[in-house]
């Protein structure tokens, strides 16, 4: 069991919600959650350098920068050739525990100093400290994906560690949705006819998958916002979910389903169907 999360300062608490209220904005995709997230990493904790990762299961190794002035190709592929000698570098997931960790849970600063991975590739970034956070694996790749954040002088706190702690999972949930919005194309109110939902439930939770918040549907519907509140709680009380992305989730996977459907219209079964949220 993880140990608790220590208590967190009103300053930082605010933080993480204009994070998370970025991340999870309109427009969210496969593609959009990659800087996405790294934006989210670098309002909480900020660093020279944080970084995307991808490492196939081939061996080959994608990374994506927050800034341009990323390091130099030497630097690169000597970090590439040194980096599996030591856990907290190892692009195997299991290895880092599904934690965010911190250089100081391995190495003192001295210690690290008399690294491989410190001469070749650190000290001729200008950097001395490393904080990792195992995003999850990659399913279609069979590799992992990870990132980073690089820092020069400033020590990590142990309240940079329960912020990313408590993004972590929106990290992992912000992509699972932006690769199933990819997938899903375009909503239609009648894809999700057999959920049922009343009509006005429908076009709220339309507006639901589409990304919008209360306010917004609101204004759209031309209601009050206790109203579409009320009829979010009413579906996903009938779905079964537990929270706004989990419905979101699903009515994506409704979404892909009608598409199938759609496309192989005798394979259709009548009646209504469900959708496991997770």
């Amino acid at each position: 069991m993880n140990p608790p999360i220590p208590p967190l300062s009103s300053h930082a608490w605010s933080r993480l919600d204009a994070a998370l209220r970025a991340l999870y904005a309109e427009g969210l995709t496969a593609e959009s959650c990659v800087l996405r997230a790294i934006d989210a990493v670098k309002a909480l904790v900020p660093g020279e350098f944080i970084t995307y990762s991808k490492a196939h299961a081939t061996g080959a190794f994608d990374i994506v920068f927050s800034d341009d002035n990323a390091p130099s190709l030497d630097v690169l592929m000597n970090y590439m050739q040194v980096k599996n000698r030591y856990d907290l570098w190892k692009s195997d997931l299991s290895v880092r525990g599904g934690s965010v960790l911190f250089l100081r849970d391995y190495y003192s600063r001295r210690q690290f100093r008399d690294l491989d991975i410190y001469a070749t590739t650190y000290k001729l970034a200008g950097l001395d400290n490393h904080c990792a956070i195992p995003l999850c694996a990659d399913e279609a790749g069979g590799g992992s994906l990870f990132l980073s954040v690089q820092r020069r002088g400033l020590d990590f706190t142990e309240e940079d560690r329960s912020v990313l702690t408590l993004l972590l999972p929106h990290l992992r949930n912000a992509r699972a949705l932006g690769r199933a919005r990819t997938q899903a194309g375009e909503p239609h109110i009648s894809h999700f006819s057999g959920l049922g939902l009343s009509p006005r439930e429908m076009e709220v939770f339309y507006w639901i998958v589409e990304g919008k918040r209360n306010p917004e549907i609101a204004t759209i519907l031309k209601v009050r916002i206790d109203t579409v509140k009320g009829h979010a709680e009413s579906i996903f009380h009938k779905l079964r979910v537990e929270n706004r992305h989990a419905a979101i989730r699903l009515g994506l996977q409704c979404v892909l389903q009608a598409q199938a459907d759609e496309m192989l219209p005798h394979r259709r079964r009548k009646g209504t169907f469900f959708l496991s949220p997770q």
